[in-house]
């Protein structure tokens, strides 16, 4: 069983309200060998962590960090997986034991929207904006209102302005977030969309081309920072 909450643009998160349920997931993760992304809340850099599924004890997941770079002893983390063709994104906390990590799995789990990132729709008030300096060439520096984010792109709100953006328009942005450090991005233009009730607001579907792993990673990291935030108030 599950119950349905609206954190994402098109797709509802449903939460797994089913204990029985909620274990078969977990043991499906183990017995399909899946990794865990884990961002964990103290950190202050751009890294993600990968944990491997080792066995689960009542209702905590163990876990072998994949790389030596797992130092934290205990906290909070972010873990997010996919296991039959779903996707699920938790908020936990953690401790280590011996050599490897204990997920306590008591935790709210969220199943998502089947897609390669995990994307999230931003409260009404966030002042995330993606600043456009030039455009076709020529000067433009128009900043538009981030309505959602993730990992792999973004949406945009776009005001009554005579623009045409056609599918596969590419052109590069300043991506800026409340508190975070901006990121300089390419887009690509996916899809443009009318908004419901609005008879001239246009929404604008946006890729991200990362130039490098360690930025596509710093993207990543700052999804689920914030999907942490959200939690907190679930």
């Amino acid at each position: 069983m599950s119950r349905s909450f609206d954190l994402g643009p098109s797709h509802a998160f449903q939460l797994v309200t089913d204990p029985t349920e909620k274990m078969g997931i977990i043991y499906d993760v183990i017995r399909g060998h899946q990794e865990l992304v884990v961002r964990v809340a103290e950190q202050k850099d751009d890294l993600i962590h990968i944990l491997e599924p080792r066995l689960i004890q009542g209702s905590t997941l163990l876990c072998a960090p994949r790389t030596g770079q797992f130092e934290f002893r205990e906290g909070e983390a972010t873990v997010q997986f996919q296991t039959n063709a779903q996707k699920y994104i938790t908020n936990v906390p953690f401790h280590r034991d011996g050599q490897l990590v204990a997920l306590s799995m008591e935790k709210k789990l969220f199943r998502v929207q089947r897609r390669e990132f995990f994307r999230l729709r931003l409260p009404a008030g966030f002042r995330g904006t993606l600043l456009i300096p030039e455009l076709f060439g020529a000067p433009f520096n128009q900043s538009f209102h981030v309505a959602d984010l993730s990992g792999g792109g973004c949406k945009v709100e776009l005001p009554p302005l005579d623009l045409n953006f056609k599918p596969g328009t590419a052109f590069k942005g300043l991506l800026k977030l409340p508190g975070r450090p901006d990121f300089s991005v390419i887009c690509t233009v996916k899809h443009q969309s009318k908004q419901p009730g609005r008879p001239h607001g246009r929404w604008l579907g946006l890729e991200f081309l990362h130039p490098s792993e360690p930025e596509k990673n710093r993207m990543a990291a700052t999804v689920m920072d914030l999907y942490r935030e959200l939690f907190t108030r679930l």
